[in-house]
């Protein structure tokens, strides 16, 4: 993940196993090495969910953990996650949930 080699990565499993701590980890990791090769930031990624209320529920909450040091914030009603560190931002995490056909054709346009 840190080295940007997969287009897609899907993370499946019971809850608790610090799935999404492992997910914004590797985003950091990835947006760190893109930095230091002279990439522009933001990097930009897709967070999808069963619903949006699922990341209301639980990928927020991990965002807004103090472990972060307030590096999260979340703007656009909710949908967007944005991480700022010493360089600036970082990333741009926009959350969708797919309730219903509609939702899935729109994740496949972004």
């Amino acid at each position: 993940m840190a080295e940007g080699r997969a287009r897609e990565i899907a993370l499946f499993g019971p809850r608790g196993e610090r799935k999404t701590w492992g997910v914004l980890g590797g985003m950091l990791a990835h947006a760190y090495k893109a930095h230091e090769a002279g990439y522009p930031l933001p990097l930009t990624w897709l967070g999808v969910a069963d619903t949006f209320q699922s990341h209301r529920e639980k990928t927020h909450a991990t965002l807004l953990q103090g472990r972060w040091n307030g590096g999260w914030t979340l703007h656009d009603d909710d949908h967007v996650a944005i991480f700022h560190d010493g360089y600036g931002e970082l990333i741009r995490l926009r959350m969708v949930g797919i309730e219903d056909r509609g939702a899935m054709d729109r994740v496949r346009a972004e």
